[in-house]
């Protein structure tokens, strides 16, 4: 395999799991397909021409794919109207089922508090 292959590899595999990780994990993850030494120069590279982000934590180095701005603002609003409004109708579902639950407890309560046809005939 070449590093190359390392590479594509590796971008892909940050991208697939949108999540940050060391060299050694993406090794693991990878089932060994590339050695830590191919992983690492594809880390360097990837970091080097800005399409994965690096970041140290002491001695350690963590990678993790960048967050793309796929989507314009305009796209974004719309979707976020769209949850808005699934907010507020979802809201009123339950405003309306608290509403029947307590019409239905207090129908239980009235029942309860009555005698029933045994305690009637004592």
């Amino acid at each position: 395999m070449s590093k190359v292959d390392a590479k594509d590899a590796v971008l892909k595999y940050l991208k697939t799991q949108n999540r940050p990780y060391s060299a050694n994990d993406i090794t693991q993850n990878l089932h060994k397909e590339f050695g830590k030494t191919a992983i690492q120069k594809a880390l360097d590279e990837l970091a080097s021409s800005q399409q994965i982000k690096e970041k140290v934590y002491g001695k350690q180095k963590v990678y993790a794919p960048l967050q793309e701005d796929a989507m314009d603002k305009v796209a974004m609003d719309a979707i976020l109207s769209q949850l808005d409004v699934k907010i507020n109708e979802t809201s009123g579902n339950l405003a309306r089922a608290e509403q029947e639950l307590k019409a239905i407890e207090g129908e239980l309560k009235d029942c309860n508090n009555q005698l029933s046809t045994e305690e009637v005939r004592i």
